[in-house]
Formats: C-alpha cells, structure tokens, sequence
C-alpha cells in the first residue's frame, strides 16, 4: 500500500486528544472530596490536571485530611471517571481522519496515562478501538509522561522509526516530553489547555486547531 503521508507511524494519547474527557477529569479529583463530604478548594482541578494525581495526592491528604493510600484514592478516582466516559464524546472529525490514515497503511496505536482496559471500552463504545493495533497505558512503563518511556515503548510496539512516527497530545507536560527527546509532535487543542496554549504551540511540530483541518497541516 503507498503511503502518500509523511510519516509511517502515530501514537495517539486518549484523553483530550482523540475524545473530548478532560472537562470529566478536571472534576473527578473534586467530586471525589465531596464524596468524602468535604468542599474541594476551587483550583483543584486545575492542579490535577496539570500535576497528576501522583503529584498532588500529599495536598490532597494534608488539605482534606484524607488518610487513605494513594491506591484507594486512585482507584475512587477512577471509579467516577469510568461513569462519566458513559457521556464522553469523540472529538468532531476524529473517525475520518483516522480512517484516512488507515487507508494510507499508517500503524497506529493508543498511549494513555488511562487504564489500558477503561481506555479500550470507551474507544469501543465510540466506534475507534479498531482503528489501533494496541491501548498502552503509563502504567505498562511504570512512568508518566513526564518521561518518554511510554512513548519508546510504543514505538517499539508499532516497529516505526523515530522520525517516521508522529504523536498526538493535547498537554503541555506531554509535548515537553516529546520536544525534549526529538520526537515529532502534533499539538491537539483543547479547551482545558487554554492557559498552556502558547507554551505548546512554541514547543510542538505541529500543531491541529481542528482534525477538520488536518490535511492542510501533515500532508
């Protein structure tokens, strides 16, 4: 099959990039407080959104006295977050753009900081899991996106070179990583990234205001 793209490869995080969730995510760390009847502080979301849960799990038990290890807290987390990815929707355009790289013999796979398991049922239920050769998760490397492993390890699951692989984010932490180890990124926006907006277009490859738009960008 001729590929009359750029590249051979892409890796695509989930959350925000491919399915609009962050609005979802920026709320589970507070609706998980208030399930411990207490009133989360009004910035939490927006910290855990930008530091992870790993990060801001020790604010999280000083500032609500929660004693609970940071499993427990995970796992309630998630337990709310799999509930709303009943309502999530994928981002406009998404199922075309992906099948226009099916038809060009793009590999292509899934690199989330999400449960590889809760990220492939919602991928199914809206229509994309099979469109990817495999779900990676952080969890799969032991380490988040702060640090390129996951995305070496996907690279190594699709068998594409470095600079024949494109990855797909949509935080700022994420391009970073990907800048700083010479990866080619493509900038996803988002609305929960407003603030970081001019730091990611600084750092990323590319960067796609709409998957509408897509062509007029990487091909």
């Amino acid at each position: 099959m001729k590929n009359n793209l750029k590249f051979k490869g892409a890796i695509f995080d989930m959350d925000g990039t491919l399915i609009d969730s962050m609005g979802y995510w920026k709320t589970a760390a507070g609706d998980y407080v208030k399930a411990l009847g207490k009133t989360p502080a009004d910035d939490l979301g927006d910290r855990f959104l930008t530091l992870g849960l790993n990060n801001i799990y020790p604010d999280i038990q000083k500032e609500y006295g929660i004693n609970e290890p940071l499993e427990t807290v995970s796992a309630g987390i998630y337990a709310i977050m799999e509930k709303n990815y009943d309502k999530v929707e994928i981002k406009p355009y998404v199922k075309e753009m992906l099948e226009s790289f099916k038809n060009e013999g793009v590999r292509m796979c899934i690199a989330s900081a999400t449960d590889a398991s809760l990220a492939s049922k919602v991928l199914q239920r809206l229509g994309i899991l099979e469109y990817f050769s495999g779900v990676l998760c952080c969890k799969d490397v032991g380490k988040g996106k702060r640090y390129p492993d996951i995305y070496n390890y996907a690279l190594k699951f699709l068998g594409t070179d470095k600079e024949d692989t494109y990855v797909f984010e949509d935080a700022v932490f994420a391009i970073r990583t990907l800048n700083q180890n010479g990866f080619t990124s493509v900038a996803i926006e988002d609305v929960n990234s407003e603030n970081e907006r001019a730091e990611i277009k600084s750092l990323c490859t590319y960067y796609i205001d709409s998957y509408k738009n897509w062509e007029n960008i990487l091909k």
